[in-house]
């Protein structure tokens, strides 16, 4: 289950999951320690129909985003380098300054220049 919440994307890297994308969490109290604990985009066999079919649902990730292997790449070229993601998710105590446009432009754009350093 990853944590709810806006995040920022970083550089990718090969790792024991091949391509993954290094993310950063900007929401305080939700997803704000993710990047501290490797918490990636990833592909993963059990990202598929065929996993669902046969145990019911989709596997775990330990709290990492997971993506079809198939579309791994693709996705991942796609988004990285500094993109905003949203992982919505059943949390019914999530706020986000970044709900609302005007404070979400300001507050976004401070975040970008707080967390260039990390990713």
């Amino acid at each position: 289950m990853s944590s709810v919440g806006f995040y920022v994307t970083g550089e990718t890297y090969t790792g024991k999951h091949g391509l993954s994308l290094k993310i950063n969490g900007i929401d305080h109290g939700f997803n704000d320690n993710a990047y501290h604990r490797a918490i990636v985009i990833h592909g993963a066999d059990y990202v598929s129909q065929s996993f669902v079919d046969q145990h019911g649902r989709l596997g775990r990730s330990q709290g990492c985003p997971a993506l079809p292997i198939a579309k791994t790449s693709q996705i991942i070229q796609l988004i990285k380098d500094r993109s905003c993601i949203f992982i919505n998710g059943p949390e019914p105590k999530y706020e986000s300054p970044y709900l609302k446009l005007a404070p979400a432009l300001a507050k976004f754009e401070v975040e970008l220049e707080k967390t260039q350093d990390n990713i």
